[in-house]
């Protein structure tokens, strides 16, 4: 077992739409992880440091040390989440929990309000079209997967969301972080990112009583080890926050859905590699297939039918299987889409084979105990840098 990691605010506290975290590996020198608000003050609670440090310090294989009061019911459902955790991921440490005493008894409070995390993509974007009416504050992350750093991109990110907001009569709150500059060296943002957003909730929850987070998958969501599940986004939560998974439908049927909304596909941004949808990679090239069976160039602005076909299609996952099935259901019902479904059945086919082989040769066990290896030792080589 390495040495402990450990997270606890900084009791310097100027500006309340301000928290800092520190967070200690073992003996080494303490770093800051920092989250900033725009409008909404946060909440500096435990229950947000169990999140942001339960997977990391079973990456790591460290005891996770939790300097601030977390509330009974979490620290109860913590050694489940850990349980859970450890058997999605093979090798994966059950660490010891180390948490202060139950924080001092709060008011009740009436109903608070509902947010939604939003980052202008289809599943947030759906969550959005189909649950109006009920969602009262879009929260956005500016340092997740668009960095902080990245001023464009950042910019016309939350440029979106607050016209987005402004356009249906809520409330947003963008809150900008250095996360992954320290997570990202114990552990993928795929496994953490859904801890992290339940963080994020946490330090809200005098402003929401309710969150949710978009499914990226429909009801194959249950089938596969994600950063956000619907197994696991709920355990997050406490007696003042209820965290849910939300909306497991195709992405093909959210597109036909959000058509409807010209505002959202204004703003619709599903491109992890440009400052605008590239065209060619694997989210963008099935977005644009879903367009042109859907008929819906002319109500896409953020996309050039000019792209279409440039990219590959790509199955990498069941989510991703299911989403194909959908497109394909509707491309077999018009001929002119007879080549789209079967090219389809090829992606299909290979991802098929892929996980037949991965299975067989062990492949992806064997590529993530490797990673873990090295962050492991990474945090080792950290934690013990004052002992030599």
């Amino acid at each position: 077992m390495n040495p402990p990691l450990s997270l606890e605010y900084s009791q310097a506290r100027s500006d309340p739409r301000r928290v800092e975290v520190i967070v200690r590996a073992g003996d080494c020198p303490a770093q800051t992880l920092w989250f900033q608000s725009d409008s909404l003050p946060l909440r500096a609670n435990g229950d947000a440091l169990v999140c942001l440090g339960l997977s990391p310090a079973q990456e790591v294989a460290a005891p996770l040390r939790i300097g601030n009061p977390v509330s009974q019911e979490l620290a109860a459902k913590a050694p489940a989440i850990r349980d859970m955790l450890s058997g999605w991921y093979p090798g994966l440490s059950r660490v010891p929990l180390e948490f202060r005493g139950e924080p001092a008894p709060r008011e009740k409070t009436g109903p608070r309000g509902t947010g939604l995390f939003f980052s202008a993509g289809v599943d947030s974007a759906y969550s959005l079209h189909s649950a109006f009416g009920t969602v009262d504050l879009l929260i956005t992350l500016v340092g997740a997967d668009v960095p902080v750093q990245e001023t464009a991109r950042a910019d016309r990110l939350r440029n979106s969301v607050r016209t987005i907001a402004a356009g249906h009569g809520l409330q947003s709150v963008i809150i900008e972080t250095n996360l992954r500059q320290i997570s990202d060296r114990m552990i993928g943002w795929v496994e953490y990112h859904g801890a992290a957003l339940a963080a994020v909730a946490h330090m809200l929850d005098d402003r929401i009583d309710r969150v949710l987070v978009p499914s990226s998958a429909d009801e194959a969501s249950w089938l596969r080890p994600w950063g956000t599940h619907p197994g696991l986004d709920p355990l997050w939560g406490n007696d003042r926050l209820t965290i849910e998974h939300h909306a497991m439908i195709p992405r093909f049927s959210k597109i036909a859905a959000i058509l409807q909304d010209p505002l959202l596909m204004a703003h619709l941004r599903v491109c992890d590699y440009a400052d605008h949808n590239c065209g060619q990679c694997p989210d963008c090239a099935f977005m644009l297939d879903a367009l042109s069976v859907l008929n819906g160039f002319d109500r896409a602005p953020t996309y050039n039918r000019q792209d279409h076909r440039r990219g590959r299609l790509v199955v990498d996952g069941y989510g991703t299987r299911s989403d194909m099935r959908d497109m394909q259901q509707a491309a077999r019902a018009d001929p002119r889409h007879a080549a789209l479904a079967a090219e389809i059945d090829h992606a299909t086919l290979r991802f098929e084979r892929q996980r037949r082989l991965a299975t067989v040769t062990g492949f992806d066990t064997l590529l993530r105990r490797f990673k873990r290896l090295k962050r492991r030792l990474r945090y080792r080589k950290a934690a013990m840098i004052n002992l030599r």
